[in-house]
C-alpha cells in the first residue's frame, strides 16, 4: 500500500511542479506565487538546517520512491508539545485513493507516539469541504473561524481552525483496546475507504487465503465483484501493506438493513483487534446512512467467526441454509 519516509532532494522537482499549479494552490491557505526550482532547493536546505522544529515527509507506494503526497509538522514547540499540520496531495489522479487518510493517520501517530507531542493543529480554508471532511473523519476538533484571514482568489476568505490532542487520537483509534506495538496505546496502522477498482481486486487477492472456501474461486465471483464495486462499501486496514478489509452494503433505504458481505484479517495480523475496528467502521458508517439493523451470514461450522460476532454484539436471527445462519445486531 503506502509508506511514509522523510522528504528527499530528489522529490523537489515534483513538489515544484505542484507549487506552480494554481488549481492546487487555490485550495490551500498559502497564496499562489511562481516558484523557481532554485527557491525550492533553498527551502529544502533550510528544512535540513532546522530539522529540530519541523518534520517533512513524503508518502510513496510500497516499493516505489515516487512522491505522492507531502505531509509536514512545522513550528514544533517541545515546551508546549504542539505543532502545525500541513498536507498536499499533488496530483488529481492520486486523490480519493486513501493517500490523505494514510498521511494524516501516520503523521499523527508519529507526532504522538514518537515525538511526544500533545497537540497538533491546522488551518484550512472554510470552503475546502474535501479537506475538512478528511480532517473531521480523522477526529480533528473544530475550534473556530478566523474571519477574512487570508486573501485568496481575489477575495478575503475565512480560515477554520482544527486541532487534535493525543488522548483524542488514542480514543478515536481504540485506545489500549485496538493494539499497536507492545507498550504503545496508539495503533500502528490506519483505515480508509477504497474506491479504485484495481485496488479492491488486489486486496481481495491478498486476503483470499483467509476464506474457506476461496472467494476468488466462487463460480459467481465476477458478478459478486461487479456488485461490490458498484454498490458496496469497501474499507481496508493497512500500513505498508494490506492487513484486512470489510465489504458491506448500506443502501437499503426502504428497510434500513445493512449487510456485511466479506470481512477478513490476514492470519499474521489476527489478535490485534483489526477485525473489531473494521466492524466498528462499518457500524458507524451504516448508522450515518440511516440503517437500523446490521446483518450477515456465517457458516454454522465456523465457531471462531461466530464467537467473534457474538462478542461484538451480534445474535442469531434464523437459519438461512443448511450450512449457514443469519446473525444481526440493532444499530439504534
Amino acid at each position: 500500500m503506502y509508506r511514509l519516509r522523510e522528504l528527499e532532494q530528489t522529490d523537489l522537482a515534483e513538489i515544484n511542479r505542484w507549487r506552480n499549479d494554481p488549481e492546487l494552490i487555490r485550495c490551500l491557505g498559502a497564496p499562489f506565487r511562481y516558484i523557481s526550482p532554485d527557491v525550492d532547493v533553498k527551502w529544502y536546505d533550510d528544512y535540513m538546517a532546522h530539522r529540530g522544529n519541523a518534520i517533512r515527509c513524503a508518502v510513496t507506494r510500497d516499493g516505489n520512491q515516487d512522491i505522492l503526497c507531502l505531509v509536514s509538522l512545522t513550528d514544533i514547540d517541545f515546551i508546549s508539545q504542539s505543532a502545525q499540520f500541513h498536507i498536499m496531495v499533488g496530483s488529481e489522479t492520486n486523490r480519493g485513493k486513501g493517500i490523505g487518510t494514510f498521511a494524516v493517520h501516520t503523521m499523527l501517530r508519529h507526532a504522538f507516539a514518537n515525538m511526544n507531542l500533545r497537540r497538533v493543529e491546522l488551518a484550512v480554508l472554510e470552503d475546502n469541504q474535501r479537506a475538512r471532511a478528511l480532517y473531521e473523519k480523522a477526529g480533528f476538533v473544530y475550534e473556530g473561524t478566523k474571519r477574512k484571514a487570508v486573501y485568496k482568489n481575489g477575495d478575503f476568505q475565512n480560515l477554520c481552525i482544527y486541532s487534535m490532542l493525543k488522548d483524542e487520537f488514542e480514543k478515536k483509534n481504540g485506545g489500549g483496546v485496538t493494539g499497536g506495538r507492545p507498550g504503545s496505546r496508539i495503533p500502528d496502522y490506519c483505515m480508509g475507504r477504497v474506491s479504485d477498482i484495481n485496488s479492491k481486486e488486489w486486496i481481495l487477492r491478498e486476503c483470499d487465503a483467509v476464506f474457506h472456501p476461496s472467494v476468488l474461486q466462487r463460480n459467481d465471483f465476477n458478478s459478486l465483484f461487479r456488485k461490490i464495486d458498484a454498490f458496496g462499501e469497501f474499507i481496508a486496514a493497512y500500513d505498508s501493506q494490506v492487513l484486512g478489509f470489510i465489504v458491506f452494503y448500506a443502501n437499503d433505504q426502504r428497510d434500513g438493513i445493512a449487510y456485511i458481505t466479506l470481512l477478513a484479517v490476514k492470519t499474521a495480523y489476527q489478535g490485534r483487534h483489526i477485525g473489531q475496528r473494521l466492524l466498528n467502521e462499518c457500524r458507524a458508517f451504516s448508522r450515518r446512512r440511516g440503517m437500523r439493523l446490521l446483518k450477515l451470514e456465517v457458516n454454522q461450522n465456523n465457531a471462531q467467526a461466530i464467537r467473534f460476532y457474538e462478542k461484538n454484539g451480534f445474535h442469531f436471527a434464523k437459519r438461512y441454509t443448511d450450512s449457514g445462519v443469519y446473525m444481526e445486531m440493532e444499530l439504534w
